[in-house]
């Protein structure tokens, strides 16, 4: 719906069907002057200010086409409605999966190479993007895995709504859905002033 050119890359305002009659929305980043098809990364974003606008997610999706690769930030949605059992995990996982459908259509995109990363809710989007799709050959997960129950049950840290799938607890934790994309490479990262600060102790023992 619009476009705009800069410094070594273009920007594409898009918008692709994911249902029937239903689109999602995102920001392409493409690499100018490509000569052969480039590796790309879906980059989810998660609770910043101006979702995907925000400066810092905008900073790696420039880094990313300045270095070669098409970078796709999907427009995250909150649309929760549990009783139909619908949930904005949900939703914003399945835009992630037909955002790589975007991404493997592109003919300057390398399909055997695709990659995701995102931060917190971004990490999270993540997580279930790779547990789902197979294409994602790499990720990079930034302050996100923790157990759940440290984040559905602790009252400071209690996460917004639109992070959860009812009933999964029941069934499976973060670091086994983590697992889901093995033997494809993953990349981990946590911070000592979140809930993350444990990772190393708590949940890769359980990952690996």
């Amino acid at each position: 719906t619009g476009s705009c050119e800069r410094d070594g890359y273009t920007i594409d305002r898009v918008a692709y069907q994911t249902w029937p009659g239903f689109y999602a929305t995102g920001w392409l980043y493409r690499p100018t002057g490509l000569t052969q098809p480039a590796p790309a990364v879906l980059n989810p974003h998660g609770h910043w200010e101006n979702g995907a606008r925000n400066a810092t997610v905008q900073a790696r999706l420039i880094g990313l086409a300045r270095r070669g690769y098409v970078a796709l930030a999907v427009d995250s949605l909150h649309v929760t409605d549990f009783p139909i059992g619908l949930s904005s995990m949900t939703v914003m996982t399945w835009n992630n999966i037909r955002g790589v459908d975007l991404l493997v259509s592109l003919p300057e995109v390398d399909s055997s190479r695709i990659g995701c990363t995102g931060a917190s809710g971004g990490g999270q989007q993540t997580m279930y993007a790779a547990a789902l799709d197979d294409r994602i050959s790499a990720t990079v997960n930034v302050c996100l895995v923790t157990h759940f129950k440290k984040i559905l049950f602790a009252d400071e840290r209690t996460h917004c709504v639109c992070n959860h799938v009812p009933g999964l607890l029941a069934v499976t934790d973060e670091p086994e859905i983590c697992g889901l994309i093995a033997p494809r490479p993953s990349l981990y990262l946590c911070v000592t002033g979140d809930w993350t600060a444990d990772f190393p102790t708590d949940e890769y023992p359980d990952m690996r």
